[in-house]
């Protein structure tokens, strides 16, 4: 005789079947994840262990240095600066190449090289990006030797911008490929048959169409090189610092446990910001298509 469970208790146990098979991923975020976050908090409001020479808590006087110490906002604000930069000339640079290689895919050309080209910076550090930025226009760059305009580039404002766009240009690539995977060439074939031009149909079809997921992207690749390191860690020689350059000072350099956690609350509450803001513009965006 066999038994029939109900919907219900189906569905009950699919249900404690993806629990169980999600505990070890949530494990694993709550101690590598929320727990570690919490010391940090804690350790930016002067509770718990401290450096040497600071003083105990609670406070938030360590929290509100990067707003009230000149060279940390300085600091901040160029973080904001390369971040937004980098994110918004990539974001604009994805769109073409990304509308290129779907139209080779479509027309049965092979693409794979393209985009393992274009998809090679995510597999590297920061530090490897920063030094082939110093290798192309740093003193003795090789660009730099051809183009004496361009040498010790790398360590100026510029420099430090071309090689976040390095870096950041595989994060805006992969997620648009696919929001441009979903344009409808119908659409715009019949833009064009009733006499819009190129420009009319790129912004009248295809850039309403792509504009939620340029704005997602925008805010996950401003985001993540908010608090990239490597780079600027290696091209740090010139007069621009970034943030993340000052939360690694105060903890190896100096010691100073709720200095370091402090501006890396910050650095992670302004990249959070970040993105809230752009996936708030993006469900907008799509509700008004």
């Amino acid at each position: 005789m066999s038994i029939q469970h109900s919907p219900r208790a189906a569905r009950r146990q699919s249900t404690a079947g993806w629990l169980l098979a999600a505990l070890p991923g949530t494990i694993l975020l709550v101690f590598f994840g929320i727990v570690p976050l919490a010391f940090l908090l804690m350790s930016s409001l002067g509770l718990g262990r401290l450096g040497t020479g600071e003083s105990a808590g609670p406070t938030f006087s360590y929290l509100t240095q990067a707003f009230t110490n000149g060279s940390l906002l300085s600091e901040l604000c160029n973080s904001l600066l390369i971040a937004g930069g980098a994110a918004a000339i990539t974001t604009l640079a994805a769109v073409p190449i990304c509308i290129a290689l779907s139209r080779r895919a479509r027309t049965g050309h092979p693409t794979s090289l393209s985009e393992a080209i274009l998809t090679l910076p995510m597999s590297l550090p920061g530090t490897i990006m920063g030094f082939f930025a110093i290798i192309l226009i740093g003193r003795t760059g090789i660009l730099g030797a051809m183009i004496p305009a361009l040498n010790g580039m790398a360590y100026m404002p510029l420099g430090i911008l071309i090689a976040y766009i390095s870096f950041s240009l595989p994060r805006a690539v992969s997620p648009l490929r696919a929001a441009v995977e979903g344009l409808d060439s119908d659409a715009i074939d019949t833009s064009r048959v009733l006499g819009a031009s190129a420009t009319q149909s790129w912004f009248t079809v295809t850039l309403p169409t792509l504009l939620p997921a340029m704005v997602s992207v925008f805010g996950t690749v401003a985001a993540v090189a908010l608090g990239g390191y490597g780079t600027i860690a290696t091209l740090s020689e010139g007069s621009m610092r970034l943030l993340p350059l000052s939360v690694s000072d105060a903890l190896t350099n100096h010691y100073a446990i709720a200095q370091a956690s402090a501006l890396a609350i910050v650095l992670a509450l302004t990249a959070t910001g970040i993105l809230i803001v752009s996936r708030l513009l993006t469900s907008r965006l799509e509700r008004s298509r």
